[in-house]
């Protein structure tokens, strides 16, 4: 403003000079046009008294110089005006267009910022939103990992309370079959005087002993059917166990690269805004040139203004020299 204000104040001086010179050069017209008259009538009065003709071209040729002398200064003062305008004119256009520019950049500027912290905050906020979900889903899956080691550990505990009262009936036969031996060593003694006896005997020893085989026989059966069963189970843990922890050492990498990205985008809008600030400082640099012309410029305008008041006075002072 405070340079509008002075470029105002010297146009305002400019265009007062030029229009009391302008004023001047018509006062100054009218008088030599009354002087010439008068001077005319005279020259006349005094040719008709006593004037000779050579002394007649020489005053016709005075005029005739005065007047393209006038009239070459004139001309060179009018161009000089007209060009120190031209000048002020395309600088204060320059000036108001440089002035727009700057504001249009601040605003595409402001508009870049906003942009990127919008950006940075919605990349935020997703990721948050990720590692909440990834919190969630881990903890879902360790209760469940949990409840299958707990439902494991029951069913293990239920094949080993099997096993033992498995093993217990295998002992009881072991002793039925020891009793029965020795019954038959018994009747074997006895073998004379009960021959029926020891017949009947004998084939209930072999019913019996081919019961405890059957039983046996079963009992291994179901034992190797526990064993593959244990087998089956600890095979099944094995690859749960190692299934979730490839799915846990997935999750791990994923948010890794997550947490390199959001790195990433960090130092990219860190150097973004180190080059803003560079660029910001480089606009400051160049303001403060721009205000050096400008007051550079008004000092040459002002000296314009003097110039062209030497000369008007010159201009002024050289007819009444000429007179």
């Amino acid at each position: 403003m405070l340079r509008m204000d002075r470029l105002r104040k010297a146009c305002v001086t400019i265009q007062k000079h030029v229009r009391g010179w302008s004023h001047r050069r018509k006062v100054l017209r009218m008088r030599e046009a009354a002087i010439v008259l008068q001077q005319y009538v005279r020259g006349q009065r005094q040719i008709r008294k006593t004037v000779t003709a050579a002394a007649l071209k020489q005053g016709w040729a005075a005029v005739v110089i005065q007047r393209y002398w006038r009239s070459y200064l004139t001309r060179q003062i009018y161009r000089m005006v007209r060009s120190s305008s031209i000048i002020i004119q395309a600088f204060t256009r320059g000036w108001i267009a440089r002035k727009r520019y700057k504001k249009m950049m601040e605003v595409q500027k402001a508009l870049v910022l906003q942009k990127y912290a919008r950006a940075w905050l919605a990349r935020r906020r997703f990721q948050t939103l990720c590692r909440l979900v990834h919190n969630v889903q881990l903890s879902y899956r360790c209760q469940q990992l949990r409840r299958k080691l707990e439902d494991q550990a029951k069913e293990n505990r239920g094949l080993l309370e099997r096993l033992t009262g498995l093993a217990g009936a295998h002992a009881q036969g072991l002793d039925k079959l020891r009793c029965l031996e020795a019954q038959l060593g018994k009747s074997v003694t006895e073998k004379a005087s009960l021959e029926e006896r020891e017949k009947k005997s004998k084939e209930d020893a072999t019913k019996t002993i081919a019961q405890l085989q059957e039983e046996k026989d079963k009992l291994i059966v179901e034992k190797q059917n526990l064993e593959k069963k244990l087998a089956d189970s600890a095979t099944e843990m094995k690859d749960s166990f190692v299934q979730i922890r490839t799915t846990l050492k997935e999750d791990l990498e994923r948010e890794e690269r997550l947490r390199k990205i959001a790195e990433n985008n960090l130092e990219l809008q860190k150097e973004e805004n180190r080059r803003l600030k560079e660029e910001r400082v480089c606009l400051q640099i160049q303001t403060e040139e721009e205000v050096q012309v400008n007051t550079d410029l008004q000092d040459q305008v002002i000296q314009l203004a003097r110039h062209v008041k030497v000369r008007v006075q010159r201009s002024y002072s050289s007819p009444g020299t000429s007179r």
